[in-house]
């Protein structure tokens, strides 16, 4: 073949192996045209998008899967959620539901105590009055523990609302935000505050009952080992403040990813609060980074594989794909904001996918969850 010719194959085959790699770059840079803080809840900032592939995370901007599992409810609608990031969203609600199950593991665990002692020679040798007492410490223990299941099953429908509140893209709808971005408050809907609290009240006030029997029993406080704090379930206004102040405002433990694409003054601040001030402007730090690049030094395998080998890659090309276009951080809005809308996280619980014994509900009609 002429010169000519082999300089046309070799182009045509250039442009075969380039033209998916530059696709790729090209949505890359129009993703980031329309980057916002949609899917940038500072209540899951741990689990922001990043250039990261070592680990999951929120999308960057709000893409319609059908695939969930975990928070299924968002199939087919926009929303922050992926397949991916749902391991760290089935993680956060084992490691919620584990720490409700430590509240019946330290009743039962004091429960096998006092067991013992009511067989033990010093329960046969102490007069009726004591004996009587602890038999009544132990009855309390047993009912108590009867009483926690149903509460248990609310605080794990609530957890899985809560997880899923990391998809809605208009999670800003629903929070009180300070002048510097981060969440102050969560609008909880009081109908959440209400199907907990019929299912945690009697468990509560047997607790607070319960505590009062130890305390009467010299017996009763022989065992070491401590009793969970219960106090919140004792009447519906401490259930609720518990709940919009502890479990609303850490739906998603985890850590801050490196290279997560935050703003370093987007924490959280110790008040729970409403702030009275308005307005203000929002100024990053110094060591806000100004941009986030991807870099990488060589092309993917399967581009060296079909790489012509007669005619070599300018190297201005290899840097144009090896350094994609940087993209800016998305700022929030330089102002206090209040929730339009309340949160009820037990009616999302009750459409997520994760696993737990309660009464079937009957799906709701697209996008209830925006009203």
């Amino acid at each position: 073949l002429k010169p000519q010719a082999m300089f046309r194959l070799d182009l045509i085959g250039w442009l075969l192996v380039l033209a998916p790699w530059c696709e790729q770059t090209a949505s890359f840079v129009r993703a980031d045209e329309q980057t916002s803080f949609q899917c940038m809840n500072p209540l899951f900032r741990g689990h922001w998008f990043t250039q990261r592939t070592d680990s999951a995370h929120l999308g960057r901007v709000p893409i319609a899967y059908d695939n969930l599992v975990r928070c299924k409810m968002w199939n087919k609608h926009e929303s922050c959620c992926n397949p991916s990031v749902e391991v760290s969203q089935q993680r956060a609600f084992d490691s919620r539901r584990a720490d409700f199950e430590r509240y019946t593991d330290l009743l039962r665990a004091y429960l096998e105590d006092l067991d013992k002692i009511k067989g033990s020679a010093t329960y046969r040798h102490t007069d009726e009055v004591q004996q009587a007492l602890l038999d009544r410490a132990i009855d309390g223990f047993r009912y108590t523990i009867d009483l926690a299941v149903p509460c248990k099953q609310a605080l794990v429908l609530f957890t899985a609302g809560m997880v899923c509140f990391g998809c809605d893209p208009h999670w800003d709808d629903y929070v009180w935000r300070n002048t510097e971005g981060a969440v102050v408050a969560v609008n909880i809907a009081g109908e959440a505050c209400i199907y907990v609290d019929q299912r945690c009240g009697d468990f509560g006030r047997a607790a607070a009952e319960l505590e009062e029997q130890v305390m009467d029993s010299g017996l009763a406080k022989l065992p070491s080992m401590p009793l969970p704090a219960l106090s919140m379930f004792r009447h519906r206004e401490s259930t609720c403040k518990w709940l919009r102040e502890d479990l609303a405002m850490q739906p998603l433990p985890g850590f801050v990813q490196p290279g997560a694409i935050a703003p370093s003054n987007m924490k959280e601040v110790p008040s729970r609060r409403l702030q009275a001030e308005a307005g203000g402007d929002w100024t990053p730090d110094a060591d806000t980074p100004d941009v986030v690049q991807v870099t990488s030094s060589v092309l993917p395998d399967w581009a060296l594989q079909l790489m012509p080998t007669s005619t070599s890659l300018p190297q201005g090309v290899i840097d144009a794909m090896a350094n994609p276009t940087p993209s800016p951080v998305p700022l929030p809005p330089p102002y206090s904001t209040s929730p339009r809308h309340a949160l009820d996280p037990i009616f999302h619980g009750k459409q997520s996918g994760f696993r737990f014994e309660v009464e079937a509900e009957a799906p709701a009609a697209p996008g209830s969850m925006y009203n």
